[in-house]
Parts: C-alpha cells; sequence; structure tokens
C-alpha cells in the first residue's frame, strides 16, 4: 500500500486528470479526430502546465506541449472573461408551419423578442444599440428533431419566406446529407441573439532585457511516482527569449518565453 503522497497523487489523478483527458477526448477522438496523439497539448491556467506532462499527455499518447508562458496571459479563462463580448440569448416556443399564413405571427414574436432584447442590455449595463439576431428550430412537418438554422432573414415576410425556407433546406442537407425541398417546414422555436463587443485589453510587451532569468529558489514536487528537485521561477523576471530547462519525468523539456 503506497504512502500519502502516493495517495495524494492518486486521488488527483482520478478526480482531475482522468476527467480533464476524458474531455480532450470528447473535443477530439468522439468528432473523428484521431488520435489526439497528432496534436499539440496546450494547457494554461494555474496548475494544468503542472498536470499536463506526468499525466495529461502520456495518457493520451501526446508527445508535444506548449505552455503559453507570457505573463499576462497565464490565465486564459480570466483572460477570457475580460475580453468576451457581452451575449444574451432569448428563446419563444412558436410552433406554426412555415407559409404566408402565419408569417405575421412569427414576425410580431421576433419582434417583441429583439424589443425585450434591447431593454435587457438597457437595464444590466447601460448597453445601447445592441447587435440582434434571429435564428430559428426548425423541421420538416412530421419530424422529431429541430435543426437550429442560422441567422434568419430580418424580417419574416412573403418577401423573405423563400430565402427562410432555403436556409433550412441548406442546413438540414450539410447536417443530413438530404433535402425534402417539396416538404412542409414548421418553426418550433424562435431564437434572438443579442451582442456587444467589448472593449479589448491591450497586452504589454515583455521587455527583452532585465531580470536575471535564474531560479529563486528549488523544491522538492512528488512527480510521477517519485520525487523531483526542481526550480521555482518568478515569471516577472524571466526576460523574452529565454530558455528554462524543465525538470518534466519524462526526459525534461523547456518553457520558451518571445515577445507577444
Amino acid at each position: 500500500m503506497g504512502g500519502a503522497n502516493e495517495t495524494a497523487e492518486g486521488i488527483i489523478n482520478l478526480g482531475g486528470n482522468e476527467n480533464a483527458a476524458f474531455a480532450i477526448r470528447l473535443v477530439s477522438v468522439q468528432r473523428g479526430y484521431d488520435p489526439p496523439r497528432d496534436f499539440t497539448l496546450v494547457p494554461f491556467g494555474g496548475r494544468r502546465p503542472m498536470m499536463a506532462p506526468p499525466f495529461i499527455a502520456d495518457e493520451l499518447q501526446i508527445s508535444r506541449i506548449m505552455v503559453p508562458c507570457i505573463p499576462p496571459l497565464g490565465v486564459f479563462s480570466a483572460w477570457g472573461m475580460l475580453t468576451a463580448d457581452v451575449r444574451h440569448e432569448k428563446l419563444r416556443t412558436v410552433v406554426a408551419t412555415l407559409e404566408e399564413g402565419n408569417l405575421s405571427e412569427i414576425e410580431s414574436a421576433y419582434r417583441e423578442m429583439e424589443e425585450e432584447m434591447v431593454e435587457l442590455f438597457r437595464q444590466e449595463g447601460g448597453y445601447s444599440g445592441p447587435t440582434l439576431a434571429r435564428y430559428a428550430d426548425m423541421r420538416y412537418v412530421g419530424q422529431e428533431h429541430t435543426l437550429k438554422v442560422p441567422p434568419m432573414p430580418p424580417s419574416i415576410g412573403t418577401g423573405n419566406l423563400g430565402e427562410a425556407l432555403r436556409r433550412f433546406h441548406s442546413q438540414h442537407e450539410r447536417e443530413y446529407t438530404f433535402k425534402m425541398e417539396g416538404n412542409p417546414v414548421e418553426i418550433v422555436n424562435l431564437h434572438v441573439v443579442g451582442m456587444v463587443s467589448a472593449s479589448r485589453v491591450k497586452v504589454p510587451e515583455v521587455e527583452r532585457e532585465g531580470g536575471s532569468g535564474r531560479p529563486k529558489a528549488h523544491r522538492k514536487v512528488f512527480l510521477a511516482g517519485s520525487e523531483e528537485n526542481v526550480p521555482v521561477y518568478d515569471r516577472k523576471e524571466i526576460p523574452a527569449s529565454t530558455h528554462v530547462q524543465g525538470a518534466l519525468h519524462s526526459g525534461g523539456g523547456d518553457c520558451h518565453y518571445s515577445r507577444p
């Protein structure tokens, strides 16, 4: 039976690393991108760069890892929140065949949802003039499943009926390799998406000079079944274009700092 270090490592592997490896398989193998070893693993955040080499990369047989080392971009989740556009989506169920007799009801529902969307942005943060887009969940009459059709015409009237049908037939053929243009089509759900572009944060350049580039300490780390004496660096003290030798159990690795 293993000691405390082995037990702790087992908990981390089962509780975190196995889940991460499974998530990568979901977006790779199960989408037809096989094998994962043909790709580069890009771990980021506060912990993943430490855990990716000894477990996740080995589990997925990935031999190449790229760790973003530029200090402002290390924590991508926070960076994404700062730079993400403000986006809302409204959905309303309106089951109606897409034919001239129902167009006024569909158009009226879309317009009401758009007005609600504009008011939502105003109340949320004083945003004005959001960009609006219409989508629709559609299907052939008699089908159980629906397709979310890309942005619909700016208005659903007699003049745009043909365009709305064309987009559905095209999307259905793209998803299922066939279309039935003579069959009646019905709308099940209406979607209105509103978006306001976020202000972009300027990324500062990393100075090529300055900083010692040397480790500030060494620390014993239990890694992949054994203890390693690894160097500890302060990222702010590492100039651009510096290579830092790692201490990976698979034979070492390095991190290359470059100008962003």
